[in-house]
């Protein structure tokens, strides 16, 4: 019988959408190899990587996890809160995180990364992620704590808000370190889906009715650094909105992606800045 506690974590917002669940969490140093099949359900629950709780993770670790949905229908979500582990020396991570598309060692790489800097949340295509926590004989930092959850299309994941009217799912991003436009996308993309594009005004209004009250400019998917004065959408089938889009007076060298003023209550609250401004961002997928 493993020894269990019972922990409680409140996250905050300003890091990521507020989590506040209760799970009761073996502590164990185990560290499957092979891969060790963990079962996702509409309850989250931690991935904690092994001495993580001590502060340190161990030498030499080849570890392994299948995070394993319900049933084949439904997808994993993998949400990143902390991982500190030894940085690259020079362009190969010797310690790492590894997750894969899928329940095989071999299947396609959805991320990876070493350092401080990391995926906030990645999104399986099917109903299986494959975890890999590889480390070798120097330099043991912290390791990761980590959560994971499923959940059946149409339905939207946990922290995600939805319109009545609309086929989409939101989220609002604002990290303590906030991140540029491109690396923005780039955390949408882990999540299977891009940085904010509006399709009408009805969608325009819900999502400023969704986080008006937060105050904040997040990026949204909309650019013209390919075509200086010709804004263009992020996914390239989604025409901009509205179609009179802004044109910024004319007038905005080097800012060329933008953000959405979340305070303006009259028009369109878009707005320019440098692509690698720091910022908080907005996430869109399809149900």
């Amino acid at each position: 019988m493993l020894p269990y506690v019972f922990i409680v974590f409140v996250l905050s917002c300003a890091y990521l959408p507020e989590f506040v669940f209760s799970q009761i969490v073996p502590v164990t140093n185990d560290c499957p190899h092979p891969a060790g099949v963990l079962r996702a359900t509409s309850s989250r629950q931690l991935l904690l990587t092994p001495g993580f709780v001590n502060g340190q993770y161990p030498p030499n670790l080849d570890c392994s996890w299948i995070l394993k949905a319900q049933n084949q229908r439904s997808k994993v979500e993998l949400t990143v809160f902390i991982s500190r582990i030894e940085d690259r020396l020079f362009t190969d991570c010797d310690d790492f995180i590894e997750v894969l598309d899928g329940e095989q060692s071999g299947a396609p790489v959805a991320a990876r990364w070493c350092g401080s800097t990391h995926p906030f949340s990645i999104t399986s295509s099917t109903d299986s992620l494959y975890v890999r926590f590889k480390t070798d004989a120097n330099f043991e930092l912290r390791g990761a704590n980590m959560s994971f959850v499923d959940y059946e299309p149409p339905q939207c994941p946990q922290g995600w808000l939805f319109a009545a009217t609309g086929d989409s799912c939101y989220k609002l991003w604002s990290p303590r370190q906030r991140v540029t436009w491109v690396e923005a996308q780039r955390l949408c993309m882990y999540d299977r889906s891009n940085l904010l594009t509006v399709s009408s005004a009805d969608e325009y209004r819900s999502v400023i009715g969704m986080y008006s009250v937060l105050a904040d400019e997040p990026w949204i998917g909309y650019s013209d650094a390919q075509f200086e004065g010709t804004f263009a959408s992020v996914n390239p089938t989604d025409p901009v909105w509205p179609p009179n889009f802004p044109t910024f007076g004319n007038s905005h060298e080097g800012k060329d992606c933008v953000y959405l003023n979340l305070k303006v209550r009259e028009g369109v609250g878009y707005a320019v800045d440098d692509c690698r401004a720091q910022r908080s961002f907005i996430c869109k997928k399809r149900k």
